[in-house]
């Protein structure tokens, strides 16, 4: 074990911080920045592992982020992470023990929207599937100083095939581009319909476990829209131009989480 990690603490295996003109997110991935934001918001102390530090455990579901819980059982999933914190939280400290049943629902489709739809047909298409945005952009981005340049190519070669074969076979992959960005682009605006107060959180004057997803996809979308060539009709360009509130809401996470994000991953 690292030597500044102690038994009992909370440790979350990451990928990579990603700034780019301007836009901070604490990882690559929307689901370890979701992770993250879920720590600040209920105030629980961790400690953060990328996955370049040598030494560390294989993910037990083969994907990030994944957490060794202070009891020292690894869980991989950030859902299944911040359900089992919460699980372990006495009931009256939990982020989302005061929603209702409908708070709850509500909180569940839109998470399932940007996780389950939109993450493949935004994140995972303009980033991965992409031939061109991969190989000049997403892998010099990913892989500087983690994966030598003159194995680049190669071992990108080899991650994109498969992640673009889980696009295809996820279903969203067989539509064409431009249903695609259609999807997205429809994703996030009904997210924007949905938001059902005035904020500054998304169930009102009270943080939950939905406003680090949404803070978590909204932050990968910005960064996107800054560091890709975005068609007029993407979800990126949706956002920026017709979202007011969910870019009021992540402007009041930042201002909440950036500073402990950045201190977190050494940003």
């Amino acid at each position: 074990m690292p030597q500044d990690i102690a038994d009992g603490d909370l440790v979350v295996y990451t990928c990579m911080p990603l700034e780019h003109n301007g836009v901070f997110s604490a990882d690559a991935s929307p689901f370890v920045h979701k992770l993250l934001s879920y720590l600040g918001l209920a105030r629980i102390a961790f400690r953060v592992r990328p996955a370049a530090h040598r030494g560390n455990p294989s993910p037990p579901k083969g994907k990030f982020p994944f957490a060794r819980l202070p009891t020292g059982e690894l869980v991989g999933d950030s859902q299944c992470i911040i359900d089992e914190l919460e699980r372990r939280r006495p009931a009256g400290e939990r982020l989302d023990a005061w929603l209702t049943a409908e708070q709850r629902a509500l909180s569940h489709v839109v998470r399932r929207t940007l996780e389950e739809s939109m993450y493949w047909t935004s994140m995972i298409d303009r980033r991965w599937h992409n031939r061109d945005n991969f190989f000049n952009i997403t892998m010099p981005m990913y892989f500087e100083g983690f994966i030598p340049r003159w194995l680049q190519s190669l071992v990108g070669w080899i991650i994109r095939r498969s992640v673009v074969q889980a696009y295809t076979g996820q279903g969203m992959a067989r539509h064409s581009q431009a249903e695609r960005i259609a999807f997205a682009r429809e994703d996030i605006a009904a997210v924007e319909a949905l938001f059902p107060s005035t904020g500054p959180f998304f169930h009102g004057s009270l943080p939950s476990s939905i406003d680090a997803v949404l803070h978590g996809f909204v932050k990968g979308l910005r960064l996107q829209g800054v560091t890709y060539k975005c068609e007029e009709t993407s979800a990126e360009i949706e956002l920026e131009r017709n979202c007011p509130m969910l870019l009021a809401h992540a402007a009041h996470m930042d201002l909440l989480l950036e500073g402990k994000l950045r201190e977190a991953v050494g940003r």
